[in-house]
Protein backbone atom coordinates (compact mmCIF):
# COMPACT_ATOMS: atom_id res chain seq x y z
CA UNK A 1 0.00 0.00 0.00
CA UNK A 2 1.40 3.54 -1.01
CA UNK A 3 1.93 6.07 1.23
CA UNK A 4 -0.58 8.26 0.03
CA UNK A 5 -2.91 5.38 0.47
CA UNK A 6 -2.76 4.39 3.77
CA UNK A 7 -1.87 5.98 7.08
CA UNK A 8 0.58 8.83 5.08
CA UNK A 9 -2.79 10.48 3.88
CA UNK A 10 -4.03 10.88 7.32
CA UNK A 11 -0.73 12.22 8.88
CA UNK A 12 -0.17 15.07 5.27
CA UNK A 13 -4.25 15.74 6.05
CA UNK A 14 -3.29 16.11 10.28
CA UNK A 15 -0.55 18.68 9.43
CA UNK A 16 -1.71 20.40 7.31
CA UNK A 17 -5.32 20.80 8.73
CA UNK A 18 -3.68 22.02 12.29
CA UNK A 19 -0.81 23.99 10.52
CA UNK A 20 -2.96 26.07 8.41
CA UNK A 21 -6.33 26.22 11.54
CA UNK A 22 -3.38 27.45 13.74
CA UNK A 23 -2.95 30.08 11.46
CA UNK A 24 -6.32 31.01 11.38
CA UNK A 25 -6.84 30.93 15.22
CA UNK A 26 -3.85 33.06 15.80
CA UNK A 27 -5.50 35.61 13.56
CA UNK A 28 -8.94 35.72 15.62
CA UNK A 29 -8.09 36.89 18.71
CA UNK A 30 -5.72 39.80 16.92
CA UNK A 31 -8.91 40.39 14.58
CA UNK A 32 -11.43 40.54 17.59
CA UNK A 33 -9.07 42.98 19.38
CA UNK A 34 -9.34 45.00 15.87
CA UNK A 35 -13.16 44.97 16.52
CA UNK A 36 -12.86 46.60 19.86
CA UNK A 37 -12.71 42.98 21.84
CA UNK A 38 -11.62 43.24 26.36
CA UNK A 39 -10.15 40.44 27.68
CA UNK A 40 -13.73 38.96 28.62
CA UNK A 41 -14.79 39.24 25.58
CA UNK A 42 -11.60 37.34 23.91
CA UNK A 43 -12.12 34.74 26.23
CA UNK A 44 -16.23 34.21 25.56
CA UNK A 45 -15.23 34.02 21.76
CA UNK A 46 -12.29 31.30 23.03
CA UNK A 47 -15.17 29.63 24.61
CA UNK A 48 -16.83 28.97 21.33
CA UNK A 49 -14.92 25.84 21.63
CA UNK A 50 -18.52 24.84 23.41
CA UNK A 51 -19.91 23.67 20.11
CA UNK A 52 -16.72 21.49 19.65
CA UNK A 53 -17.11 19.31 22.90
CA UNK A 54 -21.27 18.88 22.13
CA UNK A 55 -20.49 17.78 18.75
CA UNK A 56 -17.49 15.60 19.57
CA UNK A 57 -19.97 13.60 21.70
CA UNK A 58 -21.65 12.25 18.44
CA UNK A 59 -19.16 12.96 15.84
CA UNK A 60 -17.11 9.72 16.31
CA UNK A 61 -20.68 7.40 16.39
CA UNK A 62 -21.98 9.49 13.12
CA UNK A 63 -18.80 8.07 11.94
CA UNK A 64 -19.27 4.67 13.13
CA UNK A 65 -22.50 4.43 11.37
CA UNK A 66 -21.67 6.26 7.89
CA UNK A 67 -18.00 6.47 7.63
CA UNK A 68 -15.27 8.43 8.68
CA UNK A 69 -14.33 9.99 5.52
CA UNK A 70 -17.48 10.88 4.73
CA UNK A 71 -18.03 12.94 7.98
CA UNK A 72 -14.23 14.27 8.10
CA UNK A 73 -14.87 15.79 4.59
CA UNK A 74 -18.00 16.89 5.37
CA UNK A 75 -16.43 18.95 8.49
CA UNK A 76 -14.01 20.31 6.03
CA UNK A 77 -16.28 21.31 3.72
CA UNK A 78 -18.08 23.49 6.78
CA UNK A 79 -15.10 25.09 8.01
CA UNK A 80 -13.76 26.67 4.69
CA UNK A 81 -17.06 28.12 4.57
CA UNK A 82 -16.83 29.36 8.11
CA UNK A 83 -12.99 30.68 7.23
CA UNK A 84 -14.13 32.09 4.29
CA UNK A 85 -16.92 34.26 5.93
CA UNK A 86 -15.11 35.73 9.10
CA UNK A 87 -13.04 38.11 7.41
CA UNK A 88 -16.74 40.11 6.19
CA UNK A 89 -17.63 40.44 10.10
CA UNK A 90 -17.72 43.69 11.51
CA UNK A 91 -19.48 42.74 14.72
CA UNK A 92 -17.87 40.68 18.34
CA UNK A 93 -21.18 38.95 18.02
CA UNK A 94 -20.94 38.14 14.30
CA UNK A 95 -17.45 37.01 14.78
CA UNK A 96 -18.76 34.88 17.88
CA UNK A 97 -21.23 33.22 15.46
CA UNK A 98 -18.43 32.22 13.46
CA UNK A 99 -15.95 30.85 15.52
CA UNK A 100 -18.47 28.66 16.83
CA UNK A 101 -19.31 27.16 13.42
CA UNK A 102 -15.34 26.72 13.07
CA UNK A 103 -15.61 24.59 16.20
CA UNK A 104 -18.92 23.17 15.38
CA UNK A 105 -17.36 21.76 11.60
CA UNK A 106 -13.61 20.71 13.44
CA UNK A 107 -15.58 18.28 15.35
CA UNK A 108 -16.86 16.45 12.63
CA UNK A 109 -13.32 16.05 11.68
CA UNK A 110 -11.04 15.01 14.44
CA UNK A 111 -13.03 12.08 16.18
CA UNK A 112 -13.66 10.20 12.88
CA UNK A 113 -9.98 10.64 11.68
CA UNK A 114 -8.75 9.52 14.82
CA UNK A 115 -10.87 6.36 14.48
CA UNK A 116 -10.16 5.63 11.05
CA UNK A 117 -6.00 6.09 12.12
CA UNK A 118 -6.96 2.77 14.19
CA UNK A 119 -8.72 0.75 11.24
CA UNK A 120 -5.55 0.75 8.77
CA UNK A 121 -4.96 -3.30 8.22
CA UNK A 122 -2.22 -3.29 10.51
CA UNK A 123 -3.01 -3.20 13.82
CA UNK A 124 0.13 -4.07 15.33
CA UNK A 125 1.86 -1.17 14.57
CA UNK A 126 -0.94 1.23 16.22
CA UNK A 127 0.85 2.46 19.24
CA UNK A 128 3.45 4.15 16.51
CA UNK A 129 0.41 4.99 13.94
CA UNK A 130 -0.66 7.36 17.02
CA UNK A 131 2.92 8.59 17.78
CA UNK A 132 3.44 10.01 13.85
CA UNK A 133 -0.11 11.10 14.19
CA UNK A 134 0.46 13.24 17.65
CA UNK A 135 3.76 14.54 16.18
CA UNK A 136 2.48 15.33 12.49
CA UNK A 137 -0.88 17.24 13.76
CA UNK A 138 1.67 19.25 16.67
CA UNK A 139 3.73 19.98 13.91
CA UNK A 140 1.32 21.47 11.97
CA UNK A 141 0.06 22.98 15.13
CA UNK A 142 3.86 24.30 16.39
CA UNK A 143 4.38 25.93 12.88
CA UNK A 144 0.94 26.94 12.85
CA UNK A 145 0.83 30.66 14.38
CA UNK A 146 4.28 31.40 13.39
CA UNK A 147 2.77 31.07 9.51
CA UNK A 148 0.07 32.94 11.07
CA UNK A 149 2.08 36.14 12.14
CA UNK A 150 3.58 35.89 8.71
CA UNK A 151 0.37 35.80 7.06
CA UNK A 152 -0.58 38.87 9.24
CA UNK A 153 2.48 40.97 8.47
CA UNK A 154 1.63 40.05 4.99
CA UNK A 155 -2.04 41.47 5.39
CA UNK A 156 -2.66 43.86 7.95
CA UNK A 157 -6.58 43.35 7.09
CA UNK A 158 -6.13 40.05 8.77
CA UNK A 159 -7.92 37.90 5.78
CA UNK A 160 -5.22 36.21 4.28
CA UNK A 161 -4.71 33.53 7.65
CA UNK A 162 -8.50 32.75 7.10
CA UNK A 163 -8.09 32.38 3.14
CA UNK A 164 -5.49 29.98 2.99
CA UNK A 165 -6.77 27.74 6.07
CA UNK A 166 -10.13 27.32 3.94
CA UNK A 167 -7.89 26.44 1.17
CA UNK A 168 -5.99 23.59 2.96
CA UNK A 169 -8.93 22.40 4.25
CA UNK A 170 -10.49 21.66 1.07
CA UNK A 171 -6.98 20.60 -0.41
CA UNK A 172 -7.96 17.99 2.60
CA UNK A 173 -10.98 16.20 1.07
CA UNK A 174 -8.58 15.31 -1.86
CA UNK A 175 -6.01 13.87 0.30
CA UNK A 176 -9.04 11.64 2.21
CA UNK A 177 -10.15 10.08 -0.81
CA UNK A 178 -6.83 9.19 -2.03
CA UNK A 179 -6.41 6.88 0.91
CA UNK A 180 -7.24 3.42 -0.04
CA UNK A 181 -9.50 2.14 2.61
CA UNK A 182 -12.98 3.98 2.81
CA UNK A 183 -12.85 4.99 6.54
CA UNK A 184 -16.29 2.54 7.09
CA UNK A 185 -15.65 1.03 10.31
CA UNK A 186 -14.45 -2.89 10.51
CA UNK A 187 -16.83 -5.05 12.28
CA UNK A 188 -13.92 -8.11 12.77
CA UNK A 189 -11.21 -6.21 13.58
CA UNK A 190 -9.27 -7.55 17.06
CA UNK A 191 -7.16 -5.81 19.14
CA UNK A 192 -3.29 -6.41 18.73
CA UNK A 193 -2.39 -6.42 22.18
CA UNK A 194 -4.37 -6.86 25.13
CA UNK A 195 -4.02 -3.76 27.93
CA UNK A 196 -3.38 -4.71 31.67
CA UNK A 197 -5.57 -5.25 34.41
CA UNK A 198 -6.74 -1.55 35.47
CA UNK A 199 -6.32 -0.36 32.29
CA UNK A 200 -9.67 2.09 32.81
CA UNK A 201 -7.94 3.66 36.10
CA UNK A 202 -5.36 5.04 34.04
CA UNK A 203 -7.66 6.70 30.93
CA UNK A 204 -9.69 8.06 33.30
CA UNK A 205 -6.61 9.99 34.79
CA UNK A 206 -5.26 10.78 31.43
CA UNK A 207 -8.58 12.40 30.97
CA UNK A 208 -8.92 14.55 33.89
CA UNK A 209 -5.25 15.52 33.31
CA UNK A 210 -5.82 16.43 29.35
CA UNK A 211 -8.78 18.50 30.33
CA UNK A 212 -6.19 20.84 32.64
CA UNK A 213 -3.88 20.78 29.96
CA UNK A 214 -6.23 21.65 27.33
CA UNK A 215 -7.83 24.31 29.75
CA UNK A 216 -4.34 26.08 30.12
CA UNK A 217 -3.09 26.31 26.68
CA UNK A 218 -6.61 27.72 25.20
CA UNK A 219 -5.85 30.27 28.00
CA UNK A 220 -2.47 30.90 26.48
CA UNK A 221 -3.57 30.89 22.59
CA UNK A 222 -7.11 32.70 23.54
CA UNK A 223 -5.80 35.31 26.05
CA UNK A 224 -1.66 36.33 25.53
CA UNK A 225 -2.73 38.27 22.39
CA UNK A 226 -4.26 40.94 24.10
CA UNK A 227 -1.83 40.96 26.99
CA UNK A 228 1.50 41.22 24.54
CA UNK A 229 -0.49 44.25 22.54
CA UNK A 230 -0.18 45.97 26.22
CA UNK A 231 3.50 45.17 26.49
CA UNK A 232 4.15 46.42 22.86
CA UNK A 233 5.59 42.62 21.86
CA UNK A 234 4.98 42.56 18.17
CA UNK A 235 2.92 39.54 16.27
CA UNK A 236 5.82 38.22 14.86
CA UNK A 237 7.10 37.53 18.19
CA UNK A 238 3.51 36.38 19.79
CA UNK A 239 3.96 34.13 16.56
CA UNK A 240 7.01 32.33 18.01
CA UNK A 241 6.02 32.35 22.20
CA UNK A 242 2.61 30.51 21.38
CA UNK A 243 5.02 27.93 18.80
CA UNK A 244 7.14 27.31 21.47
CA UNK A 245 4.57 25.75 23.26
CA UNK A 246 3.71 23.52 20.10
CA UNK A 247 7.05 22.66 19.46
CA UNK A 248 7.44 21.56 23.32
CA UNK A 249 4.19 19.27 22.81
CA UNK A 250 5.68 18.26 19.17
CA UNK A 251 8.87 16.78 21.27
CA UNK A 252 6.80 15.24 23.92
CA UNK A 253 5.09 12.93 20.95
CA UNK A 254 8.67 12.05 19.69
CA UNK A 255 9.78 10.98 22.96
CA UNK A 256 6.58 9.19 23.74
CA UNK A 257 6.77 7.76 20.34
CA UNK A 258 9.76 5.83 21.26
CA UNK A 259 9.57 4.81 24.89
CA UNK A 260 7.27 2.90 26.49
CA UNK A 261 8.25 3.36 29.79
CA UNK A 262 5.52 6.00 30.63
CA UNK A 263 2.86 3.39 29.55
CA UNK A 264 0.55 2.34 32.79
CA UNK A 265 2.37 4.69 35.20
CA UNK A 266 1.20 7.41 37.23
CA UNK A 267 4.23 9.79 37.98
CA UNK A 268 4.17 10.96 34.14
CA UNK A 269 0.72 11.79 34.36
CA UNK A 270 1.35 13.84 37.67
CA UNK A 271 5.37 15.20 37.48
CA UNK A 272 4.03 16.67 33.84
CA UNK A 273 1.13 18.26 35.00
CA UNK A 274 2.76 19.70 37.60
CA UNK A 275 5.38 20.99 35.18
CA UNK A 276 3.13 22.97 33.21
CA UNK A 277 1.29 24.78 36.51
CA UNK A 278 4.92 25.72 37.19
CA UNK A 279 5.22 27.25 33.33
CA UNK A 280 1.86 29.17 33.89
CA UNK A 281 3.42 30.84 37.39
CA UNK A 282 5.98 31.55 35.94
CA UNK A 283 4.27 33.46 32.66
CA UNK A 284 2.75 35.16 36.17
CA UNK A 285 5.26 36.18 38.14
CA UNK A 286 7.74 37.40 35.14
CA UNK A 287 8.05 40.81 34.03
CA UNK A 288 10.52 40.07 31.26
CA UNK A 289 8.73 38.39 27.93
CA UNK A 290 11.57 36.26 27.55
CA UNK A 291 11.32 34.30 30.24
CA UNK A 292 8.00 33.00 29.09
CA UNK A 293 9.42 31.21 26.54
CA UNK A 294 10.35 28.39 29.53
CA UNK A 295 7.14 28.63 30.89
CA UNK A 296 5.20 27.93 27.53
CA UNK A 297 7.88 25.26 27.01
CA UNK A 298 6.71 23.64 30.45
CA UNK A 299 3.14 23.76 29.41
CA UNK A 300 3.46 22.01 26.01
CA UNK A 301 5.66 19.35 27.40
CA UNK A 302 2.85 18.91 30.02
CA UNK A 303 -0.09 18.95 26.45
CA UNK A 304 2.09 16.39 24.79
CA UNK A 305 2.10 13.99 27.87
CA UNK A 306 -1.21 14.08 28.59
CA UNK A 307 -2.98 14.33 25.15
CA UNK A 308 -0.78 11.60 23.96
CA UNK A 309 -1.68 9.26 26.93
CA UNK A 310 -5.81 10.52 27.02
CA UNK A 311 -5.53 8.56 23.24
CA UNK A 312 -3.13 5.73 23.67
CA UNK A 313 -5.26 4.84 26.25
CA UNK A 314 -8.75 5.28 24.37
CA UNK A 315 -7.45 3.31 21.60
CA UNK A 316 -5.87 0.66 22.65
CA UNK A 317 -7.04 -2.46 22.92
CA UNK A 318 -10.19 -1.74 21.56
CA UNK A 319 -11.77 -3.94 19.08
CA UNK A 320 -15.16 -1.80 18.26
CA UNK A 321 -16.80 1.55 18.63
CA UNK A 322 -13.79 3.66 18.49
CA UNK A 323 -15.77 6.27 16.93
CA UNK A 324 -17.39 6.50 20.17
CA UNK A 325 -14.36 6.41 22.18
CA UNK A 326 -12.40 9.33 20.68
CA UNK A 327 -15.00 11.27 20.36
CA UNK A 328 -14.99 11.07 24.12
CA UNK A 329 -11.34 11.76 24.19
CA UNK A 330 -12.01 14.87 21.95
CA UNK A 331 -15.19 15.56 23.90
CA UNK A 332 -13.52 16.29 27.45
CA UNK A 333 -10.04 17.94 25.69
CA UNK A 334 -12.96 20.41 23.88
CA UNK A 335 -14.62 21.23 27.65
CA UNK A 336 -10.73 22.85 28.44
CA UNK A 337 -10.94 24.50 25.33
CA UNK A 338 -14.34 25.81 26.38
CA UNK A 339 -13.29 26.84 30.31
CA UNK A 340 -9.87 27.83 29.94
CA UNK A 341 -10.84 30.99 27.63
CA UNK A 342 -13.87 31.60 29.18
CA UNK A 343 -12.91 31.18 32.79
CA UNK A 344 -9.94 32.89 32.00
CA UNK A 345 -11.75 35.85 30.52
CA UNK A 346 -13.72 36.12 33.68
CA UNK A 347 -10.99 36.15 36.13
CA UNK A 348 -9.66 39.37 33.76
CA UNK A 349 -12.47 41.02 34.59
CA UNK A 350 -12.78 39.93 38.48
CA UNK A 351 -9.24 40.92 38.92
CA UNK A 352 -10.01 44.59 37.58
CA UNK A 353 -8.30 43.60 34.58
CA UNK A 354 -4.83 41.85 35.44
CA UNK A 355 -4.51 40.15 32.06
CA UNK A 356 -1.67 37.90 33.79
CA UNK A 357 -4.69 36.72 36.14
CA UNK A 358 -5.83 33.86 34.02
CA UNK A 359 -2.40 32.19 34.41
CA UNK A 360 -2.41 31.99 37.51
CA UNK A 361 -5.99 30.12 37.36
CA UNK A 362 -5.01 28.08 35.06
CA UNK A 363 -1.64 26.89 37.29
CA UNK A 364 -4.40 26.13 40.01
CA UNK A 365 -6.84 24.16 38.05
CA UNK A 366 -3.98 21.85 36.84
CA UNK A 367 -3.00 21.05 40.27
CA UNK A 368 -6.37 20.13 41.27
CA UNK A 369 -6.84 18.01 38.47
CA UNK A 370 -3.64 16.45 39.85
CA UNK A 371 -5.08 15.50 43.46
CA UNK A 372 -7.86 14.02 41.74
CA UNK A 373 -5.80 12.14 39.32
CA UNK A 374 -3.80 11.07 42.27
CA UNK A 375 -7.01 10.10 44.32
CA UNK A 376 -8.49 8.07 41.61
CA UNK A 377 -5.59 5.51 41.49
CA UNK A 378 -5.52 5.52 44.73
CA UNK A 379 -9.11 4.57 45.02
CA UNK A 380 -8.43 1.91 42.26
CA UNK A 381 -5.74 0.43 44.42
CA UNK A 382 -7.54 -0.29 47.47
CA UNK A 383 -10.39 -1.91 45.18
CA UNK A 384 -7.25 -4.18 43.49
CA UNK A 385 -6.27 -4.76 47.52
CA UNK A 386 -9.85 -5.99 48.92
CA UNK A 387 -10.42 -7.87 45.24
CA UNK A 388 -12.89 -5.51 44.01
CA UNK A 389 -13.55 -5.00 40.41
Amino acid sequence: MGFWKGRGGLYVAAFLLDMTMAAAGFAVPLYAIELGASGLALGVIGASAFAYTLVCLFSGRLSDRLGRRTVAALGCVLVSAAYLAIPHTRTLPTLFVFAVAVSFSIALIWPPVQAWLSEQPDRRSLSSSIGIFNVSWSIGIAAGPIVGARLVKLDPQLSLPFHVAAGFALLSILIMYAIKTDGRPVEDLQPAETPPAGAATFLYIAWVTNFASWFASSCVRALLPKLTREMHVDDVTLGWLIGSLMAAQTLMFLILQFSQKWRYRLAPLVLFPCGSAAGMLLVFFAADWRLWFLGLTLIGLGCGMTYYASLFYTLFGRATGQGKATGFHEAILGSGLVFGPLLGGISVRLSGGNLKAPYLLAACVIMITVTVAIGIYIRAARRHVAGRP
